[in-house]
């Protein structure tokens, strides 16, 4: 039953969001509610009808289905702890190569400082790119390859299963019942 439960979590935060409540600012919640939208909102009114809930929650399902049969090797319908693990392997390796496609404005393989966007939000936060450009950059040699961000990448899920993020809400600071 565990495993279930992380599959549909997993297949659920690929697929996009939930369309109801506030995404309280959240970019990336309202990039995924706008492309749901594009997709979905047959008669362009900005909400989702029962039809068209219909039908993104069959194409969750579907996509749910094509998960499994990729994943789980030896077909025994659960997705186990080594198929979940090469799950999140092809997750992290394909969000680094987005990242890299994004970034590497001169198409040489690597990110160098100088090809990282400038923040237009100064603040506590200071240059988030640059941060992670940091992180990511291992071997200190100003640039940074696939292989350093998908350690990135891999060392933060491991950061996230350790429970290093817990008590912090989205917005970086201290969560807790308020």
């Amino acid at each position: 039953m565990k495993h279930i439960t992380a599959l549909l979590t997993i297949a659920l935060a690929m697929s996009g969001t939930a369309m109801a409540g506030p995404n309280h600012g959240n970019s990336k919640a309202s990039h995924r509610k706008a492309k749901i939208l594009e997709k979905y909102d047959a008669d362009g009114n900005g909400l989702l009808d029962a039809a068209e809930k219909s039908s993104l929650k069959q194409d969750r399902k579907a996509r749910r289905e094509q998960l499994r049969k990729t994943f789980d090797i030896n077909k025994d319908g659960i997705l186990d702890d080594k198929e979940l693990a090469a799950m999140h392997a092809q997750r992290r390796s394909q969000r680094a190569q987005r990242v890299l496609d994004r970034l590497d404005v001169n198409k040489d393989g690597k990110i160098q400082r100088s090809e990282l966007p400038a923040t237009d939000k100064p603040g506590k936060r200071g240059n988030r790119w640059a941060k992670k450009f940091d992180l990511a950059d291992t071997n200190k040699d100003g640039e940074v390859n696939l292989a350093e961000l998908q350690a990135m990448f891999a060392e933060k899920q491991q950061n996230r299963r350790r429970g290093h993020n817990r008590g912090h809400n989205r917005r970086g600071g201290h969560g807790g019942p308020q």
